[in-house]
């Protein structure tokens, strides 16, 4: 009866790289595979798991009698990763738009540059979907935003006001509530985003091909 928040981090889809085989087994044997280097059958099987399983959320909120009334917030945290993987893979990335035999990396983010683990566009511009009963189905909207940015959106979709949040400096989130159902309106004022990767890892920047280390971009 009471409002309730669910907050779903689905491990999928995430290395290490595995799905049950009649699953990868079905999409290896597809005659017509994807485009732009997303070849890899396991990838497409984990995919589909996150796809059933997005799934099952709904159809419990339909059973519930609660789906008019919830909003449904989809974002994934990265790119993806579009270099080999698997043991004895040298990380080695997809050219854009390349394809590759044998071991395809799990997908590509053409036509973006990178991927997960980088601060190009492939690595950090990412799907976010929302269905509510208030947002405009349909529409795309192209204003860039951020993870930060949820937070203050469900405050305001639940009716209560974000401004007080904003008082506090160190709060970076803007409600996208304007951008979700108020056509023309240009109150999310958002104007600067930042990103900061602290790691060094063995990902092959898709510049040079060295591994990537801490790097920030605005």
């Amino acid at each position: 009866d009471p409002p309730f928040l669910l907050y779903f981090a689905h491990f999928a889809v995430h290395t290490p790289m595995e799905a049950p085989a009649d699953q990868v087994a079905a999409f290896a044997a597809k005659k017509q595979k994807g485009w732009k280097g997303q070849r890899n059958a396991t990838y497409a099987a984990m995919l589909a798991s996150l796809d059933r399983s997005v799934g099952s959320i709904r159809q419990a909120l339909e059973e519930a009698g609660l789906s008019d009334n919830t909003y449904i917030v989809f974002m994934s945290d990265n790119g993806g990763v579009d270099w080999q993987v698997g043991p004895g893979s040298t990380p080695l990335r997809i050219p854009v738009g390349g394809e590759y035999s044998g071991n395809p990396p799990p997908t590509s983010n053409f036509p973006f540059r990178g991927g997960k683990a980088t601060v190009y566009e492939g690595g950090v511009r990412v799907p976010l979907i929302v269905y509510g009963p208030r947002a405009k189905g349909g529409r795309w909207v192209h204003r860039p935003v951020d993870m930060t940015d949820i937070f203050p959106t469900l405050y305001e979709l639940a009716g209560l006001d974000p401004a007080p949040l904003y008082r506090d400096p160190s709060f970076d989130g803007r409600s996208l509530a304007p951008l979700l159902y108020r056509s023309g309106d240009q109150t999310y004022s958002k104007d600067a985003i930042f990103w900061h990767y602290p790691y060094n890892v063995v990902v092959p920047d898709p510049t040079d091909g060295l591994p990537g280390g801490p790097v920030s971009a605005m």
